[in-house]
């Protein structure tokens, strides 16, 4: 992403209403299905660092790693999380085989550069036997727009296509849903009828009223799919997937 993007990301995750939805489907997905309540978890792609902060108020027993490609990113992650950061491209990770318990990589695998087969097959063999894959993924194709030039995305993915690269990397996908589905009409107008600036995302901050509003139907969302129940349609795919023993 562009630098500037880097500047309001690190600005609005932790307030923003996606970034909360994605947050909360995370903390609760680890929590059902971390193999071990103290082992080591790497976020992937790590940003500027806000998945690594949300993970080390749930789960404070967790070792966090995290990478990112980008050393400003990776610069802002450390400083804000105190977790080991380093630089680096998920197409080669820089660990060994079998080394965490969770591996989290949002919204990665669908960036410009990022072979996405090649480096689902690098995030299995960086899991331990029983170890847990939680992925979120951009939704379908007929979706990119502006927002994607913005961030850089490449790709967008089906529930489907994502069951198919799972099976082919030795993963078992355990939940699998699309999500962001009350605002899906909404973001489709935004996105396909009425369009953006070139360069300018989404992410940004949004009026207080109508961030609690989205917050809380994202809220609602995690609910439905903490209790096993896979949302049919949205703007992202999430996935929590283990590797086979």
């Amino acid at each position: 992403m562009d630098e500037r993007e880097y500047d309001v990301l690190d600005a609005t995750e932790s307030s923003m209403w996606w970034f909360r939805g994605l947050h909360g489907h995370i903390r609760r997905m680890t929590a059902r299905y971390l193999p071990a309540p103290a082992g080591r978890v790497l976020d992937a792609g790590c940003g500027t660092g806000g998945i690594l902060a949300q993970l080390a108020t749930a789960f404070p027993a967790l070792q966090r790693h995290g990478f990112d490609y980008v050393p400003i990113a990776a610069r802002r992650a450390a400083a804000k999380t105190q977790a080991a950061v380093s630089v680096a491209s998920v197409n080669t990770l820089p660990y060994a085989g079998q080394a965490f318990d969770v591996i989290v990589c949002a919204d990665v695998l669908g960036h410009r550069g990022v072979n996405a087969e090649a480096a689902l097959a690098e995030l299995a063999q960086a899991l331990r036997p029983q170890g847990v894959l939680l992925l979120n993924l951009p939704a379908y194709r007929w979706l990119m727009s502006y927002h994607d030039v913005s961030g850089h995305t490449e790709r967008r993915f089906t529930r489907g296509e994502v069951e198919r690269m799972l099976a082919s990397r030795g993963l078992e996908p355990v939940f699998l849903s699309y999500w962001n589905t009350f605002l899906f009409p909404l973001l489709v107008i935004k996105r396909k009828i009425i369009g953006g600036t070139d360069g300018v995302s989404d992410v940004k901050p949004y009026p207080a009223l109508v961030n609690r509003v989205f917050t809380g139907l994202m809220w609602m969302e995690g609910q439905l799919m903490a209790a096993g129940i896979p949302l049919p349609f949205g703007s992202s795919v999430f996935v929590v997937a283990r590797r086979r023993a």
